[in-house]
């Protein structure tokens, strides 16, 4: 969809540019909060226990 709207804006709308304008920059934010959730998961599981 997003291809789409940039065309009706005279934008480029081949699939390389929308994914380096609307997926790329989120990448390494996201690879980064994905690698401290696996490494806060098995900390807090271990501090909080179950009881």
């Amino acid at each position: 969809w997003l291809a789409f709207a940039l065309s009706n804006l005279d934008l480029a709308s081949d699939l390389g540019a929308v994914a380096a304008a609307g997926l790329v920059p989120f990448l390494v934010g996201d690879a980064i909060k994905m690698a401290l959730a696996a490494a806060a998961l098995p900390l807090a599981w271990k501090y909080l226990g179950t009881k």
